[in-house]
């Protein structure tokens, strides 16, 4: 993840069903929090402009 982070700036954690994606990205959330001033997951299961919307104003409050 670090390493293609790096490059790329974004990536895709990819895979079937249960085998350790949402795990893996929450690891290395806790593991390089220091490296980052927002960390946000979301979850495709629910409403995305909600998401968003949180987001932005948690941007916003830590930016601002």
């Amino acid at each position: 993840i670090l390493k293609n982070l790096k490059e790329h700036k974004i990536i895709s954690i990819i895979g079937v069903t249960s085998i350790g994606k949402t795990e893996l990205a929450r690891r290395y959330a806790a593991l390089n929090e220091s490296e980052y001033e927002i960390i946000w997951f979301f979850n495709s299961s629910l409403d995305l402009n909600e998401q968003f919307i949180n987001l932005a104003k948690k941007i916003n409050h830590t930016i601002l």
